[in-house]
């Protein structure tokens, strides 16, 4: 059995358990582009009702597509489904971090609640004065109570990021400072997608090419990967760059799992590492235990193409998200507890510590049961 590569890189600020090296290596001569200004802070405004009634609402009885090896799906965003067996188009962003909880609304606008860095959005979903974007991606806080960092890609071609974490130059703008506001990844238009783990950043162009930034290109600005017509790419622990794996159809989002063609792969310390069932997994992910990382089993959790979730722990099984409508998406943290599904109507349900108000529900009180934290029609769910 293959076993997936630890997401996270092992370096002076990672976790305290080793992982084995990554499938593959690609060392890349330096290279750089100019950074551009800021991009400006996010905004503060409250939202306190799901958008406008001009917005049409999301089709009903969506499910989504399992993952495959036709395309890479890509971390915190689900874009395959089918409705009454036709497939279509769209687009469902969710992600959760360690601090904080974000989606694209059906505004088309970025929602967050929780904390990044020093900027707080308080306890309830809020837009961000984000738009346009596809694809969120966080990193952990790790040591810091203000160590955390997140990027967004934006569907005219452009990857943004803002927080800590920018130590080694990850944020590809040319500094090592962190940033209490969006500055742009490198200068290129022609973005497609990004990932990231803890000391690197990449990203993949129309063309495919991947640029980097960070610990593994020892680069402030993006350094060129070899190679051309990439379609995929996900990094290891060892600070590798695996790209074009066919065995892999979709890698996790600030977990290390990876969806393959006989279930989840997972590996972290006590931890299942094979789960569900083949060729019927749309994204998979690992959950903290309540208490951290070592009091006890992590549970591997899973949403299958039925629009069902459901969570693994020692070898015992349960569905959860019981009470929400079919999900299409699901986001965890490796360094949470928490968990959020969103269902096909729009509707958010999340369950969690929440110590940082991240879970949107307008207090910082433990949401101890799966809890509807956003209505039907605030989170964008779109099928063409």
């Amino acid at each position: 059995m293959r076993v997936v590569a630890m997401v996270m890189f092992v370096a002076a600020c990672s976790p305290n358990y080793a992982v084995p090296d990554g499938p593959r290596r690609i060392d890349a001569p330096p290279g750089s582009h100019d950074a551009p200004p800021d991009m400006g802070g996010p905004g503060d405004a409250l939202l306190d009702a799901p958008p406008d009634s001009n917005v049409p609402p999301p089709p009903s009885g969506i499910l989504p597509d399992p993952a495959s090896a036709a395309v890479f799906m890509w971390p915190s965003l689900q874009e395959h489904f089918h409705d009454s067996g036709t497939p279509c188009t769209g687009q469902v962003t969710v992600a959760v971090g360690d601090r904080a909880v974000c989606f694209v609304g059906s505004d088309d606008d970025v929602h967050c609640a929780g904390a990044v860095y020093t900027h707080s959005w308080g306890p309830t979903f809020v837009p961000i004065g984000q738009t346009g974007v596809d694809q969120i991606v966080f990193s952990p806080t790790f040591n810091s109570a203000t160590g955390n960092s997140m990027c967004i890609h934006k569907r005219a071609g452009t990857v943004w990021c803002m927080g800590d974490g920018n130590n080694l130059g990850q944020f590809g703008d040319g500094t090592t400072s962190p940033s209490a506001t969006f500055v742009q990844f490198g200068t290129s238009t022609t973005l497609t997608r990004v990932g990231m783990d803890w000391n690197t950043r990449c990203v993949l162009d129309s063309v495919g090419n991947i640029d980097c930034a960070g610990y593994k290109v020892s680069s402030a600005t993006p350094v060129r990967q070899p190679g051309t017509n990439h379609h995929s790419f996900w990094t290891a622990g060892d600070g590798s760059l695996v790209v074009d794996d066919p065995t892999v159809f979709r890698q996790s989002n600030g977990s290390p799992c990876e969806v393959e063609a006989d279930g989840v792969h997972c590996l972290a310390p006590m931890a299942q590492a094979l789960s569900g069932p083949g060729g019927q997994i749309v994204d998979a992910t690992l959950n903290q235990p309540p208490g951290g990382l070592a009091m006890g089993d992590m549970p591997v959790c899973w949403l299958e193409a039925s629009g069902s979730a459901r969570c693994a722990v020692s070898g015992i099984m349960a569905t959860v998200f019981t009470s929400a409508p079919p999900l299409v998406a699901i986001a965890t943290s490796f360094y949470s507890d928490s968990r959020c599904g969103v269902g096909n109507d729009g509707s958010l349900w999340c369950i969690g510590t929440n110590s940082h108000g991240e879970l949107g529900t307008g207090t910082t009180s433990p949401v101890t049961t799966e809890t509807r934290v956003a209505p039907p029609g605030m989170v964008k769910v779109t099928c063409n």
